[in-house]
Parts: structure tokens; sequence; C-alpha cells
């Protein structure tokens, strides 16, 4: 039995490419000649599904009083484990202490965005989260481990989630994210900057 690698919800290749199409050119629509493009760095402070801080990019295309479109991006990474990795919780476990919790959760939500006038915009919009978790525990014994540490997966749960929340300019380009989103059940905030 080997330890368990980390393996991510989806590949590492499809986080580049989604930061690249987010951070770089501000949204993943073509922009339109006379349109707006914000790219912007999220954080959030979990209330359910997931635990830690969370950290997410979001890209946003505007026009004066026309309805634009968003895309978001959040995750958030919590707790370690270690030892033999179980695909069930073995029944010689009952007992076992837990001693350590990890999860991996992602959310992605796309929608609309309108613009009111130079400083303020509107975003809202649906996606889809999820979160993966795993559970470590000791075996004093070291039956089902050399070093009495084994983990097993404790489910994976995902579920639809609406986001919604304002851009507000700042001066010379800069913009101030905030909203909330239903899955993580908190508040995120963003700064970022407006093309």
């Amino acid at each position: 039995m080997a330890a368990r690698k980390s393996t991510p919800l989806v590949p590492c290749w499809v986080y580049f490419l989604l930061i690249a199409s987010v951070g770089l050119p501000g949204c993943m629509v073509l922009p339109v000649p006379g349109g707006e493009q914000a790219a912007v760095f999220q954080v959030f402070e979990p209330k359910s599904r997931v635990e830690d801080t969370g950290i997410g990019l979001s890209g946003y295309w505007f026009r004066d009083q026309q309805l634009g479109v968003f895309l978001q991006l959040q995750a958030a990474f919590s707790g370690t484990v270690s030892g033999v990795e179980y695909q069930s919780l073995p029944v010689s476990s009952t007992g076992d202490p837990v001693t350590a919790r990890e999860q991996h959760g992602l959310t992605i939500a796309v929608g609309p965005t309108w613009k009111f006038n130079e400083h303020v915009a509107v975003y809202g919009g649906l996606g889809v989260g999820s979160v993966s978790r795993w559970e470590e525990r000791f075996d004093g014994d070291l039956l089902l481990s050399p070093t009495g540490y084994y983990h097993n997966d404790a489910g994976t749960s995902s579920d639809l989630h609406l986001t919604f929340g304002s851009l507000i300019r700042i001066g010379d380009g800069w913009v101030i994210d905030a909203g909330y989103g239903t899955f993580s059940e908190s508040v995120h905030v963003g700064l970022g900057y407006s093309y």
C-alpha cells in the first residue's frame, strides 16, 4: 500500500489555462470594440463546505448600459493527511481517532455583468462547486499501517451555487470587487485592474 499522492480535482494544465485566459486578457470572451475588461484577484473566508482562506480569479467584460459577461474561478485547500490510503474506512479502524483532515474545494461561475456608469458595475451568475475530503486516523496496533497513520477518502460533494457582487472603480483603472458566493457562504473581496 502506497502513500496517497494528492490528486487535484482537475489537471494542473487546466488551472494554468484558466488563470492565463482570465488574468491576461481580463475575460475569456473576446472584447467587442468599445468594451472594457477587468481582471481581479479575490480572497474569501469560507463559512461552510470548505475551510481556511480561499483565493479566486475573475475576468469581467462590460460596456456602458449593456449586458456583458464574467467568469470566476475560486479555490480553497486546507489540511494535509499522510500514511497509507484506503478508498473506504477499513472495518478494523473502529475506535481509531481522527488525527487530521484534508479538503480541496473549487468553484467556477459565469454570468452577466451590467455597467451602470464609469465607477460601478454589477454581476451575478450561476456556477458549480465541488469539495473532496480525506480523513487521517491513527492505528496504535500498527495493523493498518507500518507507521500507524492511514487515511481514507471521505467523499466528494458537488452543488450548484450563485455568486453576485459589484466592481467599484477607485481611479487610474484600479477596481475593488466585493461579492458573495452561496457555495462557501462567504463574502469575497478583490483588487484588480480594468482596461
